[in-house]
């Protein structure tokens, strides 16, 4: 009985060792400076995350709408009614804001990739900082937060593409 103990112990370490070693090698790997899996979907969404950026800094309407969804809603927030508006009123509200921009810049880590079907939830913080024109002069201003953008996507699989449903 002694022995059957010592053999049948020295074959269950000869089987978890290499099981471990090999559970060890295996750490999820994650997109540079993100806090997401490196997924061909979660690259996909990180490529059209920079489409989204680069529109933003050179303050075109036009580029920023080509990544939207037309039936793109903003809910805005509990606390004001004035801030819901959809894809028409997103255009005029661009313009308006890109008027006032003299320079732009955008940087953003994303946390959080979540996808529900169709839909593809990225939430982010990000810090942007603007030359606002003011009647007298330009003053470089900055904001920083955690965003929540909702993407859908527009054929079967990620590379074809994205569009935004809302969170800009």
């Amino acid at each position: 009985m002694l022995r059957f103990s010592r053999f049948s112990s020295s074959y269950a370490l000869l089987l978890v060792v290499p099981l471990v070693l090999l559970f060890s090698g295996c750490k999820v790997r994650f997109i540079q400076n993100t806090s997401v899996p490196d997924t061909i979907e979660n690259r996909a969404v990180m490529d059209f995350l920079k489409k989204y950026k680069e529109a933003t800094e050179s303050r075109s309407v036009k580029d920023v709408m080509e990544l939207v969804a037309t039936d793109y809603f903003e809910n805005g927030t509990r606390f004001e009614s004035n801030d819901k508006y959809g894809y028409a009123q997103l255009s005029e509200k661009l313009t308006r804001t890109f008027e006032k921009v003299e320079a732009l810049n955008l940087s953003f880590y994303v946390q959080n990739i979540e996808r529900d079907a169709d839909r593809i939830k990225v939430v982010y913080y990000f810090l942007e900082r603007a030359l606002i024109k003011y009647p007298t002069e330009s003053k470089w201003m900055s904001v920083n937060d955690v965003n929540q953008m909702v993407l859908r996507v527009k054929g079967r699989q990620p590379k074809e593409g994205f569009e935004i449903l809302s969170g800009l």
